[in-house]
């Protein structure tokens, strides 16, 4: 067996010191009890395979897929073992060398490649969400899935899907308004999410942007991030996706999307899957443009909270902010979102336990491993319960997602969107 990936990390691998620390902060672990889904489980499968002692089996793909690749583990470890890429390592190995399973494949390849395939079988899905009725009092946005599908997701509620998609929203090119000087021409990266089910963020940082000098452009010819493609192993079809979001966007002065995921993956690519000189030093370029909405507001422009008004609906509510994995630990993005809603007047922010700790969401773990997912994300809103607050907002909306399925399961009175649809 070929171990390309993980070879690269040999000494990578040698870090985990066994002592077991990692078990008390794995959002899986805590779930599952399982010493196989802790960190230190996981790293010995890996010496054990750079050894030639473990067969590449199904029961090891488990196990490795089994990760939300969080990195709580990384943060409390006394030696910083990073488990994560030695995780993502083994998957892009394991799928060379055995493919990844059907469902995955054909969905990758037929969906996340061809963005034009995606839209139009989503417009078509969405003629028939009249049989998913919508949750009282959440506006629309959250449906039940109708009594015959309900198995397929074991009663997970799911976001609608937009009546207008974001592109039908806004333009391909949006210039600042009449008075306000063009400082940087900007490339709008909208990822999936936001491009199909909450088109209402996306067009809202548009419309942030362009009021500080943003002349944004919105090429129709980037598709999907990659997240869920290089996450579960398919570098190949990682490279492709890559090639198309750069050469798509690389021309602007910055790159800005947002979804954490998103921005995450797009300053990842060099990482994965540059296999040429040429690759990795555009990728690099590509890189040091890119940022989420939280760390380009309030770092390269420095917009002072009192720029930003409150929503009337909103005005007087509690509100916590949800850390997003691929935020707070893969960007180092933490202050940045909470100084401004400890600054913006009109809201009362309150701090929840454990804000950082993941929701279990974490790309396709929760549509394969979603008994798992949905123990981690209950925790996450037993936090949000405790916290006393009205509204719950983050910087992802696969975290969004998650968390909106969690709190309507729980009945819980919370309101969950991106932070930018807070303000008018």
């Amino acid at each position: 067996m070929a171990l390309t990936e993980l070879e690269k990390r040999r000494d990578l691998s040698r870090k985990c010191m066994k002592c077991g620390f990692c078990a008390f902060f794995c959002p899986v672990y805590k779930a599952e009890l399982n010493e196989s889904s802790v960190a230190r489980g996981r790293q010995m499968y890996v010496r054990a395979m750079l050894k030639g002692k473990q067969e590449l089996t199904p029961e090891l793909a488990y196990r490795f897929n089994q990760c939300t690749l969080c990195k709580t583990c990384e943060m409390f470890c006394p030696s910083k073992a990073p488990t994560a890429e030695l995780v993502q390592a083994a998957r892009a190995d394991l799928v060379a060398e055995n493919g990844l399973p059907f469902v995955k494949s054909a969905g990758f390849k037929v969906f996340l490649k061809n963005r034009g395939v995606l839209g139009a079988s989503l417009k078509w899905a969405s003629l028939w969400q009249w049989l998913a009725p919508a949750e009282e009092g959440r506006e629309g946005k959250v449906r039940h899935l109708p009594l015959f599908l309900d198995g397929l997701a074991e009663g997970r509620k799911i976001p609608s899907i937009a009546p207008k998609f974001l592109r039908q929203l806004v333009p391909e090119v949006v210039e600042p308004p009449p008075g306000v000087e063009t400082r940087y021409k900007v490339g709008f990266f909208s990822g999936c999410s936001q491009e199909y089910l909450y088109p209402d963020a996306g067009e809202k940082l548009v419309h942030i942007l362009a009021a500080q000098g943003c002349e944004i452009h919105f090429p129709r010819s980037q598709g999907c991030c990659g997240t869920p493609v290089i996450t579960s192993g398919d570098l190949e079809l990682g490279r492709e996706l890559a090639d198309n979001n750069v050469a798509a966007l690389e021309e602007y002065d910055f790159v800005i999307s947002g979804c954490a995921s998103c921005s995450s993956m797009l300053k990842e690519y060099e990482k994965w899957v540059a296999d040429t000189p040429d690759r990795k030093e555009r990728y690099e370029a590509f890189a040091a443009k890119v940022s989420g909405v939280s760390e380009f507001l309030f770092g390269e422009l420095d917009l002072d909270p009192s720029q930003f008004k409150v929503k009337p609906e909103y005005r007087g509510k509690k509100v916590t902010w949800h850390d997003p994995c691929h935020l707070v630990r893969y960007q180092n993005v933490k202050d940045q979102p909470r100084k401004l809603l400890q600054g913006v007047e009109g809201l009362e922010y309150v701090e929840m336990p454990g804000a950082d700790q993941c929701c279990g969401m974490a790309g396709t773990f929760t549509a394969f491993y979603y008994d798992t997912s949905k123990k981690i994300g209950g925790a996450k809103a037993d936090n949000i319960a405790a916290s006393g607050a009205d509204i719950c907002v983050t910087e992802c909306p696969g975290c969004t997602m998650q968390i909106t399925d969690m709190v309507v399961q729980k009945e819980m009175p919370v309101k969950v969107m991106h932070i930018l649809e807070l303000f008018e």
